[in-house]
């Protein structure tokens, strides 16, 4: 089964209504609005940087996903909180942080350069604790994770930029 991250970006008034629309209703506006993301969102607002995201956990925090659950960083990845929403396609709830806690992901992922992430790069260690996907000694792997890391710190940076929310979940 494929993995992939995906991200979305959204107002403040988008998030709460996905918050209570989970609460008080039956229909799922999250899941309508996905249903129809390309004519909804800009390419830019939802996105996904694939299965690059545990390596990414790993190259900021040197630990393997379920071990890096607390770290700072990770949060990027996994969010603060649910949204207690189920999406048909998702392996767990999308979770999320709001713009204020984007701000300060935006300013912490700001410190990370890709010179740091390569410097934390071991195929052997990472492939030994299972980081997903795996095959990390391939030849494309160290850009395969360097673009999704750029890809997240643009991401992030537009999203802070406009004071937006961010929803993340794994399908």
């Amino acid at each position: 089964m494929s993995m992939n991250l995906f991200l979305l970006r959204v107002s403040e008034a988008r998030l709460k209504d996905y918050q209570l629309n989970g609460k008080v209703s039956e229909r799922n506006s999250l899941v309508e609005d996905l249903d129809h993301a390309s004519t909804i969102f800009t390419k830019g607002e939802f996105t996904s940087i694939k299965k690059s995201w545990e390596g990414i956990v790993f190259l900021m925090t040197g630990k393997p996903f379920e071990e890096a659950l607390t770290e700072p960083f990770t949060t990027v990845i996994t969010g603060r909180k649910s949204l207690e929403v189920a999406l048909p396609t998702a392996t767990v709830a999308p979770r999320y942080l709001t713009s204020t806690e984007v701000i300060r992901a935006h300013q912490m992922l700001s410190l990370i350069t890709n010179e740091i992430l390569m410097d934390r790069y071991n195929a052997g260690v990472m492939n030994d604790l299972g980081i997903y996907p795996g095959n990390w000694e391939a030849p494309e792997a160290k850009s395969y994770l360097l673009r999704g890391f750029d890809h997240l710190k643009d991401f992030y940076a537009e999203a802070a930029t406009q004071k937006q929310a961010v929803i993340m979940f794994l399908a």
